[in-house]
């Protein structure tokens, strides 16, 4: 669930190639997974994963059930309040991780503050709506994403732009322009061993899609356009950086820029 929340509201957002805002994962013999965040995407990263109630959206948005315990003044494990699952974020320097105001107007609630045992009734009722059941294999494969950040960062070398979604909790989209082809990034991947079994069946291609398993799956969109915009890159900084500097509001809601009403087309 952290990849979907993290692809979902980064969106295009994202800044020198480091998708969902990791630059370093490492595997921790207690099977827990470290990141290394962003520095300067590391406070959207943080609350984008802490769960809140936007009533604009009528959902719980970040990961259902998850809630943090500082380990240190830059180390803040995530854990999920029903199992031990969960991960650890390396921060750049300490961050707050008290509730944050609401955006003007926005209304948001905490649901990680409110219910710090236990499951607040909004996530409960997140999870009884359609779609929302458990999906082993996208968990599976998603976790394998995630230990991957060096990979993804390949893909968004040339100028570091790439767009991130999902459809639902089904699958993982990423784009780009630039840099890599579509079969060049298939086999960083592969390299990498991505593509490896996964609860023992091995990936199958389905509607164009190179790594696919049952109902779940990545999807490699190599845009045949040059989306690099004047000053882009400078105008996400400042944003990041003025929500980490202030720290009191929640991170803008998940939205494309301007750009994407230009058409592109996948190869």
């Amino acid at each position: 669930m952290a990849v979907e929340s993290l692809a979902n509201a980064l969106r295009d957002q994202q800044l020198d190639g480091a998708l969902l805002g990791a630059q370093v994962a490492v595997p921790c013999p207690d099977g827990r997974l470290h990141l290394d965040v962003h520095p300067t995407m590391a406070f959207a990263v943080l609350h984008h994963l802490l769960p809140y109630f936007d009533p604009g959206y009528g959902d719980i948005r970040g990961v259902v059930g998850l809630r943090p315990r500082r380990v240190n003044a830059t180390a803040v494990e995530l854990t999920d309040v029903s199992s031990s699952a969960g991960l650890t974020l390396n921060l750049p320097e300490p961050i707050r991780i008290e509730p944050v105001t609401s955006a003007e107007g926005a209304g948001y609630t905490a649901v990680w503050h409110q219910s710090p045992g236990e499951l607040h009734p909004a996530e409960i009722r997140s999870t009884k709506r359609p779609g929302a059941g458990n999906n082993p294999m996208r968990d599976r494969v998603f976790s394998r994403l995630l230990r991957r950040p060096l990979v993804l960062q390949q893909i968004g070398s040339a100028h570091g732009y790439v767009n991130t979604y999902t459809h639902g909790s089904r699958d993982l989209v990423i784009e780009w322009c630039c840099g890599p082809t579509k079969p060049e990034a298939i086999k960083l991947f592969q390299r990498s061993g991505f593509g490896a079994d996964v609860l023992s069946q091995q990936p199958s291609e389905r509607g164009g899609a190179p790594f696919w398993w049952e109902n779940t799956g990545l999807i490699l969109r190599h845009l045949d356009s040059c989306y690099k915009i004047e000053g882009w890159q400078n105008e996400l900084v400042a944003k990041y950086t003025s929500e980490l500097e202030s720290q009191n509001h929640y991170p803008e809601p998940p939205r494309f820029r301007a750009l994407h009403a230009r058409s592109a087309v996948a190869t």
